[in-house]
Formats: structure tokens, C-alpha cells, sequence
């Protein structure tokens, strides 16, 4: 603690563009570096010739063309009783650009990983360089975060790639609009440590491909919450490369799995239902005899409402027979708006229903209204929702005719209202009529639902109403059914405390839902 910094001279200058090389001063005195001429920090003590050169006078005035300098320089210093003959060389490069460099910024959060975006790189480039289109340029890195770390190659947390240390850091370049090279910018990846909140930075150096120095930027990283999710509650499906490399010298031929403390594993889920996983089930990574199914097979569902991170445990076995067990965490996010379609927004019932929007969208258990359109607010009809049933349940082979005299055989639900029909899921309007464009109320959907659960052999235990102000008015035929639903919390009050049992069920609220009966 008892070394300082005293002066520092400046020994030699290399400029990019000599025609321009603007100039040092010393207070008002040019001078050139090279000169032998010590510039002090103020904390020497000693007799010398201080003679007011203060390192703090020292400025440099910039040329108005683009361009970089190199300055060699020695440091000098040591403690009172050595008198100050420790002496470091370095190197300082000024860089002046047309425009201010912007920051690059990213949010990440713990138990993600965020790969770097050459065209965040190019829109710097072009603001900084003051040009309407981006050239090919290389990028290195000047240090290593001190919160998180730089990957080359990142797969996942067990297949973390190359981390760049403080040895290799500044070694590798990276390549930007450049086809013809090792590495590019998107082979980089952050992996942020365990932190809940701070700005993690790294500095980086753009070079043109004569390797002539055009800029140093930043590159910022914020600690965010559930921007940078592994999933949402559609679900997380596994691959092979979260656990097996081909470069390995023992890859991972393996895996089972245990189940998570909340949501759940299944595999050859479709439709909203699948096969639980237990950890007797072996699934393969790239060799299928070693397992009864492949790794892809595995997709974890979260409960509907849940957001968080959620640890999965699991057993891989090598190539050598040895066996490991870990636990994988994902980084569970909740939307707001549909990731698939416009139409549903934070304003427009995204805020409550595009999770499960997005769930019942990709897993085939109810189709758009358009390419980009969902249409939220509109009610769920009878044959819809028939449509919907039958997705959930597997789609099954049915057979036989309908006594219903408004259900045609090319109408898109007429398998499902067959179906529906054979299983005692849901009964026509009269005997001769079904009504498929008729719309659903909020209790009928519970009796439908509940007739549903009864066939899939379900838990029936019912609760209450005690609390719903408007639960007098649920019809008797649908009592039980609303009391399953509420118990369960399939269906909860439209608010004002109010069950509001006879509105009409839109497809939003159907979905919400349905997608709660196929997650808790």
C-alpha cells in the first residue's frame, strides 16, 4: 500500500494518419512525445525538477478526421525509501472517431446466457464511423467480466464452451460481416453468475481487416429479472446438445431424469398431455441403444401461473459407463402479450391470457382465427369448443353417426362432436339438434370440462361457492360441475366477487381455463 504512481514520460507516438496527427500540449506548451520530459502525479516528495509539469496538464487535441495514435510510455514510482526506482512500460492507444461510440447494451438474468448480436456491432460501427453501411471488421475483447464470464461456443451450462480468461482474452478475433473466418460475434455468449441486480461491462477494441485500430466501445450487461427466460409456459424441450458433444472424449450417451419441485416432465407430450417421466426411463442423446427414447422426446411443462426458476434434476451416463447427477435450472418467464399473435396484447386480454394463448397454440389444442390473429374477445361456440376437447384428447380414431340433423360431415367439428358425442362429453341441444354455433357460458363450459375430467378418470373432489356473490344463480344441472371447477381453480370469479356462471365463455377465458385443467 505504500507504492504510488510519481511520473510519467512519454517515449515515443505512432499515428494512423500523420497528414492529421493533432497534437499534445502541456498547459499551453506543445510538445511531442518522445521528448524525455517527465510529466508528475503531484505526489512526489523528492527534489527533482517538478517544475510544475503536472501529469493533469497534460491534454491531447484531437484532429477532425478519423484516426488512432499509439503511445509508448514508462511509469515510474516505488515507495519514500527506494527512492521511486521502479519503473513499467505500456502502451496507450487514443482513438478519435467522427461520433461518440455508443454502448452496446444487454439484459440478461441468472440462469440464462445471452449471445452477442453482430448487428448491435454494425449499428455502433456506423454511428461511430459516421457511414450509412458497415464494412467487415474484426472485435477484441480488451478484458473478462468480473461478474459473469465470455464463452466461445456456449451450448449450455454443462456444455459451457471455451471461457475466455485474462491469458486468452485479447488473443481471438471476432469477425463482423465476414464470412472467411474462424469465429464470428455471434459465437460469443455472456454467462452471468449468481447476481439479482448490476451492470457488468467489457471492454472491446474494433479493428478494419488490415487490422488498423478504428474504435474502443462497451459493452454493458444488466441483471435483469425474466427477460432472458429459458421458457415460457409453453414449456422447455430438451435436446441433445444440452447434454452430449461429439468433441467430448467421453460424450454422454444417456440421461434420465427426476421430476421437478413444481410443473412437470413428460415425454411424447402433444395436445397437453403426454407421458410423466420417471427415473427409470433412459433417453438417449445420439446413440439409441442406450436409451428407450430420445432426449427430445422431454419436455417440461410448468404449471399454469408459475414464474421462476425451477431446478431439474438428472443422471447422464458416458460413454465409459460413468455416471454423474446434476440439476439443470431453467428460468421460467411469464408473457403479457402473445408471441404469435398481434391481436393479443396487454391491452386486449394479453395480460391474463397470453400464456396460456401461446400453450394452446403450440400444442395444437385450438388453431387462430387468421395467420397473426387470435380473436381473444370472441365467444367460444359449442362446436369450438368440442374442436378443443378432442385436441386434448389425443384426437382419437372414432366411429358412428350423429342423430344431429346441423352437424354435416365436412364441417371442420364433426369428428370432434362424434367423438364427443360417443364419450358422453357433451350432449345436443335437443335430440335432433346439436347447435354447434351456439355460445358457451361460463357454467356450461365447467359441466363440459367436468364430464371431460370423469372420462379421463380425474380427481371429481368439488368444494363451495361460499363467497360468490351471484352463486344462487348457477343453473342446478351445472352445481357440481362449477363446484369441481372453483375447488380446483379451473374457473375463478370474472370479478366483483362474482362467478358470473351464465356469461358467455370467450375463447380466451375457454383457454385459460383449459390450460389450468392440463397443468395443476
Amino acid at each position: 500500500s505504500s507504492y504510488f504512481l510519481s511520473s510519467v514520460t512519454f517515449d515515443s507516438v505512432q499515428y494512423s494518419n500523420s497528414a492529421y496527427p493533432g497534437y499534445f500540449q502541456h498547459v499551453s506548451s506543445n510538445f511531442t512525445p518522445g521528448n524525455g520530459v517527465s510529466y508528475y502525479t503531484g505526489t512526489y516528495t523528492g527534489t527533482s525538477n517538478y517544475a510544475g509539469n503536472y501529469l493533469s496538464k497534460v491534454t491531447y487535441h484531437a484532429p477532425a478526421v478519423t484516426c488512432w495514435l499509439k503511445v509508448d510510455f514508462t511509469c515510474s514510482g516505488g515507495t519514500y525509501r527506494d527512492s521511486l526506482n521502479l519503473r513499467k512500460s505500456g502502451t496507450m492507444y487514443i482513438c478519435v472517431t467522427q461520433n461518440a461510440v455508443p454502448n452496446i447494451r444487454y439484459t440478461v438474468s441468472r440462469g440464462t446466457s445471452k449471445t452477442l448480436v453482430a448487428s448491435d456491432f454494425v449499428n455502433a460501427y456506423k454511428t461511430t464511423m459516421n457511414v450509412s453501411a458497415a464494412g467487415s471488421f474484426y472485435v477484441e475483447f480488451l478484458n473478462v467480466p468480473s461478474m459473469g464470464a465470455l464463452s466461445v461456443g456456449y451450448v449450455s451450462p454443462y456444455y459451457p464452451g471455451a471461457t475466455l480468461n485474462a491469458s486468452n482474452v485479447n488473443s481471438t478475433n471476432f469477425y463482423v460481416n465476414y464470412a472467411g473466418s474462424a469465429y464470428s460475434i455471434s459465437d460469443v455468449s455472456y454467462v452471468p453468475g449468481y447476481y439479482q441486480s448490476n451492470t457488468d461491462t467489457v471492454k472491446y477494441a474494433a479493428y478494419s481487416l488490415n487490422s488498423q485500430l478504428l474504435y474502443i466501445g462497451e459493452i454493458g450487461f444488466l441483471y435483469g429479472t425474466g427477460s432472458g427466460s429459458d421458457c415460457y409456459s409453453d414449456g422447455y424441450t430438451f435436446s441433445a446438445a444440452n447434454f452430449y458433444s461429439a468433441s467430448d472424449a467421453n460424450p454422454v450417451y444417456s440421461v434420465t431424469f427426476s421430476q421437478p419441485t413444481t410443473g412437470t416432465l413428460y415425454y411424447n407430450y402433444a395436445h397437453g398431455s403426454g407421458t410423466v417421466v420417471s427415473n427409470s426411463v433412459k433417453f438417449y442423446t445420439n446413440y439409441n441403444g442406450y436409451g428407450t427414447w430420445p432426449v427430445s422426446s422431454v419436455v417440461y411443462i410448468p404449471r399454469m401461473g408459475y414464474s421462476g426458476d425451477v431446478s431439474i434434476p438428472y443422471t447422464t451416463t458416458a460413454a465409459s459407463g460413468q455416471t454423474v447427477s446434476r440439476s439443470l435450472v431453467l428460468s421460467v418467464g411469464s408473457k403479457t402479450a402473445s408471441s404469435l399473435f398481434y391481436d393479443v396484447t396487454p391491452g386486449n386480454t394479453g395480460s391474463w391470457s397470453a400464456n396460456s394463448v401461446d400453450f394452446a397454440s403450440k400444442w395444437g389444442l385450438i388453431s387462430g382465427t387468421g395467420t397473426y390473429t387470435f380473436s381473444p374477445n370472441t365467444t367460444m361456440s359449442r362446436g369450438m369448443l368440442a374442436t378443443v376437447l378432442y385436441s386434448a384428447a389425443g384426437s382419437p380414431n372414432t366411429s358412428g353417426t350423429l342423430p344431429f340433423t346441423d352437424v354435416k360431415y365436412t364441417d371442420y367439428y364433426y369428428r370432434a362432436i362424434l367423438w364427443a358425442y360417443n364419450n358422453g362429453v357433451v350432449s345436443g341441444k335437443t335430440a335432433t339438434a346439436f347447435a354447434p354455433g351456439a355460445n358457451v357460458t361460463r357454467e356450461q363450459f365447467a359441466a363440459i370440462l367436468y364430464a371431460f375430467a370423469s372420462r379421463a378418470g380425474r380427481d371429481m373432489s368439488a368444494g363451495s361457492l361460499y363467497g360468490y356473490s351471484d352463486a344462487g344463480s348457477v343453473s342446478d344441472y351445472a352445481r357440481t360441475a362449477m363446484q369441481w371447477a372453483v375447488y380446483h381453480g379451473y374457473i375463478s370469479g370474472s370479478g366483483n366477487n362474482r362467478l358470473n356462471p351464465r356469461g358467455y365463455a370467450t375463447r380466451a377465458q375457454a383457454v385459460v381455463m383449459l390450460h389450468s385443467y392440463l397443468t395443476k
